[in-house]
């Protein structure tokens, strides 16, 4: 299936594994607000910054491994602030588990 990320096509596997990697992702991402108020209340500071840096890999690393982002994609990522690359993770975890990607023609 072809997913469209930065006004790019990616091609991206239609397989169980993927799908399910969205799936975990959009419901880790559903937990973040209650996840982020418990790290808070502890009111350490290096846990506050473990939280922000798993929040900052797992985005990353689901760009790298489901939609396999090039390199100078990846630079564009980072580049985001954390509201933007969430907004794009939202979108691009709907087009690949929720069908909203871009098939291809069956060719004849």
């Amino acid at each position: 299936m072809k997913i469209k990320v930065f006004n790019k096509k990616y091609e991206v596997k239609d397989s169980i594994k993927n799908v399910r990697k969205s799936i975990q992702i959009a419901k880790w991402a559903t937990h973040l607000e209650d996840e982020n108020e418990k790290v808070e209340k502890k009111d350490d500071p290096n846990a506050e910054l473990d939280f922000s840096l798993e929040v900052l890999d797992n985005i990353e690393n689901y760009f790298k491994d489901v939609i396999k982002l090039s390199k100078k994609d990846l630079e564009k990522l980072e580049d985001l602030s954390l509201n933007e690359a969430m907004s794009l993770l939202a979108e691009t975890v709907g087009q690949v588990s929720g069908g909203e990607a871009q098939e291809e023609p069956e060719k004849k």
